[in-house]
């Protein structure tokens, strides 16, 4: 009797444990739920010279100074606030009041300038 109630007991916590694991992707963060807002964060600038001028680019190779971007998804340009890193002025968060949202899990090209 014991020993059933130490193999029924171990059977759930492993059944358990293996269903807690199901969403897991390898070193993948997690997908936003439809209707979720999307946040942007921006790294690694780079600045580069080109031939031809770029009108809407960081001049200094960093966030700083800059207030806004716009993005397109899906055909249409939304403005997107640039909150810099305090710690990495290459890096900046960017959030907007008329966000995207999440409606399913295909891939998308995202534009930015």
């Amino acid at each position: 009797m014991k020993r059933t109630i130490i193999h029924t007991s171990a059977a759930i916590a492993l059944l358990l444990g293996i269903a807690a694991c199901t969403q897991d992707e390898a070193g993948f963060l997690q997908e936003g739920a439809e209707g979720t807002p999307i946040v942007f964060t921006a790294t690694g600038l780079n600045p580069a010279a080109t031939a031809i001028a770029n009108t809407r680019s960081t001049v200094d190779g960093d966030w700083e100074g800059v207030q806004s971007v716009a993005v397109l998804m899906d055909g249409t340009v939304k403005t997107y606030n640039v909150t810099p890193s305090t710690a990495d002025p290459t890096s900046a968060t960017l959030t907007s009041t008329d966000p995207y949202y999440w409606t399913n899990h295909n891939d998308i090209t995202v534009t930015a300038w």
